[in-house]
């Protein structure tokens, strides 16, 4: 990359990739130090959600400048919630990871949840949860019996149906979904992309809403229990991005990032002609696409660090040396939101 290329703009003003890494401040919140944040759902500039570890939940309105903090009722506050999604008609919804799991929605701002799904199976564990629509939904969970556990809602929520499992794709024994960000699973339209993790590293994707599926590989590292995608974001219905690595070596930076451009079907780690390789990245643990990039800025929630990249992952640019699990933009693409352990919430203006 040229030390002078302009690769982000603030207020009409040219930025290089080294005054990014100056200007580019984060503030941070602790509304809750007994938690750990896994899940974050941003609702618009100034208005994010978070589910954590013993059954808290939390959410702003103002930016952070203040936080509702609550708990479940009785029976689930001593669970993690490691999935949310906010719907475009403001329902809430969260999930947990264990046995019983549980899917819970609010429609009056935490007022009250009404749990609606439960699953006792001792081999429940929910992964991830992610809506197209205000109607259309879906939860990943882990295998059970050789199956992927394979969750859709079409009423907002309300009522959830398990993907029979003749229709799903035969996975490897070991091979299952990794609940570090929420980012395991993303629907666009009709299209359904998951993200597989442990002795393979694949994607399974439907472009018709779950009538049929197929597989894909990826180059990411794989073979042991803690490798693989660890986050999927697609911008778009063609161009996705998968990355993760090692959680047991964070540093091993081969092979952490991928890149489709036809709806999941190839993944590479090269690009062009002359087979340019996307510059890797130390252990993602969640990666976005900035909204309203034409899919070329990328952000990368690494342990540890923040980096940015405005050229399809090919080069990036470390922003913060903070570690976090999971972010999520605004719509607008003017806020991230970031989340990690012992409650730190960080927000981080573009």
């Amino acid at each position: 990359m040229k030390k002078n290329s302009c690769i982000l703009a603030f207020a009409g003003i040219c930025l290089t990739s080294s005054a990014i890494a100056q200007t580019k401040s984060l503030i941070t919140f602790t509304p809750d130090t007994a938690t750990n944040i896994r899940a974050i759902a941003v609702v618009n500039d100034s208005t994010v959600w978070f589910g954590g570890s013993n059954g808290s939940w939390g959410y702003t309105t103002t930016n952070g400048s203040d936080w509702k903090m609550g708990k479940t009722e009785l029976g689930w506050q001593n669970t993690d919630f490691r999935s949310i999604a906010v719907t475009p008609d403001n329902a809430v919804l969260i999930a947990n990871i264990a046995s019983p799991g549980y899917i819970l929605r609010t429609n009056d701002m935490g007022s009250s949840w009404r749990q609606v799904y439960k699953n006792e199976n001792k081999e429940q564990f929910f992964d991830a949860l992610v809506f197209s629509d205000d109607k259309n939904g879906w939860a990943l969970g882990d295998p059970q019996k050789g199956c992927i556990q394979l969750l859709k809602t079409v009423d907002g929520g309300l009522n959830w149906s398990a993907v029979d499992c003749a229709f799903l794709p035969k996975i490897e024994t070991g091979e299952a979904f990794f609940a570090s960000s929420n980012t395991s699973i993303d629907a666009k339209e009709r299209s359904v992309w998951i993200a597989t993790g442990g002795p393979k590293a694949r994607v399974i994707y439907s472009s018709n809403r779950g009538k049929s599926w197929k597989v894909s590989e990826t180059p990411l590292q794989q073979g042991e229990k803690m490798t693989g995608i660890f986050s999927l974001a697609m911008y778009n219905e063609k161009l996705g991005v998968v990355a993760g690595g090692n959680y047991d070596n964070k540093a091993k930076t081969d092979n952490t990032i991928a890149i489709s451009v036809d709806g999941g079907k190839i993944w590479k780690n090269k690009f062009d002609k002359h087979g340019q390789e996307i510059k890797d990245l130390p252990f993602v643990s969640c990666i976005q696409f900035v909204p309203k990039s034409k899919g070329k800025k990328l952000i990368a929630a690494c342990l540890p660090g923040i980096y940015y990249s405005d050229n399809y992952g090919r080069t990036w640019v470390k922003i913060n040396d903070e570690g976090f699990y999971t972010f999520r933009f605004s719509p607008s693409g003017k806020t991230a939101w970031f989340a990690g352990a012992k409650g730190k919430i960080g927000r981080m203006d573009f």
